[in-house]
């Protein structure tokens, strides 16, 4: 089926925070259609279609357990997959997420850290796979991709998972290539429960990619109220020769940290919007290479270190961000903190430049266009939108 394509003009749109730029260029939004076989630019390292390929088995899930079923009779009979998941389950969301709320003595009402973690696991599939989410579509529980391969997740919106204390992550990527998130929406709360297991425990991460994983790309998700939003790397040790990731067109508010804490490898991290961070941001460790490329910064702590890990810091390089000196920390309201060991990029200074050659093509819009109108085409509902600015 030929792509479909649909053209706005947007009144200039201030999305999230201050300072607002209403007199930004206006964008044009590209709305895709049906998903097509050659669906494979990704903006960044993964290179796949996922299941979307000739031959595959198409099917609908409800549930969690009809999603269990379909991925294992797909991988029994060695068949690619389009998953399209119908289920809603903004009830139970909602539930753990009042649970988890804390007062102002840091308690919460009914916390569900030792609860059972529900998940979709996926493991040793490298037939093609794709789980879409359909529109008005949620889940209450995870999806773990384990030594698999060519795997698309794209419009699920996924929030509050119960069973933190049993690794209970919304997305966990472990010893998997070429896999494709994009267009999620991915949320918990950013509060503390006293009393959490191992101390800084409420809820695990949004996204955690670790292991021997390469050729990762995470495209405009909406990723919110998230205390942990991801891992590159679970481990001073867990280096894996170097993971490939790209970040490209997320929208990050009221979040913590991770974004990602990243450990080895090499990062690149373009048209992101960071709004509201509560801790830290992008944190390059462990000898890794990150290249930090025309993105948003606003109302943030720490948006771009190294911590945590004392004479092993690794290396950022800086190009167009909206955030070029000391002096724009005050126009953007960001603040830093530090320690023993801590590297701020507080004057907005490169410290090594980026050595990886990347292996794909993207274009790096403005900072400015990304801050006015990149919130209307994340996440999901929004049929695969994508910006594009003049």
């Amino acid at each position: 089926m030929p792509r479909l394509a649909l053209v706005f003009v947007l009144a200039c749109w201030g999305a999230i925070g201050s300072p607002a730029h209403s007199e930004a260029p206006l964008p044009e939004i590209f709305v895709a259609g049906p998903v097509e076989a050659a669906d494979t630019h990704s903006g960044g390292f993964a290179t796949t279609a996922g299941g979307n390929i000739p031959g595959a088995r198409r099917r609908s899930a409800a549930t969690l357990e009809d999603m269990i079923q379909e991925v294992a009779a797909a991988k029994a009979a060695g068949k690619p997959l389009v998953l399209t998941y119908t289920g809603n389950e903004d009830a139970q969301i909602a539930r753990i997420t009042q649970d988890h709320t804390a007062d102002a003595y840091q308690n919460c009402p009914r916390p569900h850290w030792h609860a059972p973690y529900r998940e979709l696991q996926i493991k040793e599939f490298s037939h093609g796979l794709t789980i879409l989410g359909a529109n008005g579509s949620s889940a209450n529980f995870g999806i773990t991709l384990i030594r698999s391969d060519n795997v698309v997740v794209r419009n699920m919106k996924i929030g509050a998972l119960a069973g933190a204390a049993h690794d209970a992550d919304m997305l966990r990527i472990d010893s998997s290539s070429n896999i494709w998130i994009d267009h999620n929406e991915l949320f918990a709360v950013n509060n503390e429960c006293k009393g959490s297991p191992d101390g800084d425990l409420t809820f695990e991460s949004a996204i955690d990619i670790k292991k021997d994983s390469h050729r990762i790309t995470v495209s405009y998700n909406d990723i919110h109220d998230s205390k942990k939003v991801g891992l590159d790397g679970s481990s001073s040790s867990d280096i894996a020769g170097g993971r490939e990731i790209t970040y490209h067109h997320n929208l990050y508010r009221n979040v913590h940290a991770r974004l990602p804490m990243q450990r080895g490898g090499w990062t690149h991290l373009y048209n992101n919007l960071y709004s509201g961070i509560t801790d830290s941001g992008i944190n390059v460790r462990q000898a890794g290479y990150a290249l930090i490329e025309n993105n948003w910064f606003e109302n943030a702590k720490n948006p771009v270190t190294c911590r945590y890990d004392a004479g092993n810091c690794g290396w950022w390089e800086l190009r167009g961000n909206n955030t070029q000196s000391a002096a724009d920390n005050a126009t953007y309201n960001i603040t830093w903190t530090g320690g023993p060991g801590y590297l701020n990029a507080d004057t907005w200074d490169s410290t090594r430049a980026f050595p990886l050659t990347l292996t794909y093509t993207y274009t790096a819009h403005a900072p400015e266009c990304v801050k006015a109108h990149l919130a209307v085409v994340v996440g999901v509902g929004k049929n695969l939108a994508t910006l594009r600015c003049p």
